[in-house]
């Protein structure tokens, strides 16, 4: 199982696309914070990630599951609500650092 981070972004937004997106995602409140030891640094210190509501992160059963076909899935969806979708960004990540594979 790996796990992706799926961030979008809408163009043109007009009043209720966003709430639509996140409703056809099943999603409620994304907007969340990680932490993590910032591994660059000579000295101990933590990283705070914050991320924004129109990001989230999927468990990934299928190994076989390109970045590329996720958010191909999550543009159509965004267009099947009636939103004008602009990027879809996904990046896998691991326990220590993220993989932005195409």
């Amino acid at each position: 199982m790996r796990t992706a981070i799926v961030c979008y972004d809408l163009k043109n937004v007009k009043s209720g696309d966003n709430a639509r997106v996140k409703e056809r995602l099943e999603l409620e409140d994304t907007a969340t914070t990680f932490q993590a030891l910032n591994v660059n640094s000579l000295f101990p210190d933590r990283v705070n990630l914050h991320l924004p509501n129109t990001t989230l992160y999927l468990n990934v059963s299928n190994p076989s599951v390109t970045s590329k076909q996720i958010a191909n899935d999550v543009y159509s969806l965004i267009q099947s609500v009636g939103a004008t979708p602009d990027k879809v960004y996904v990046a896998f990540i691991t326990e220590d650092f993220i993989l932005n594979a195409p």
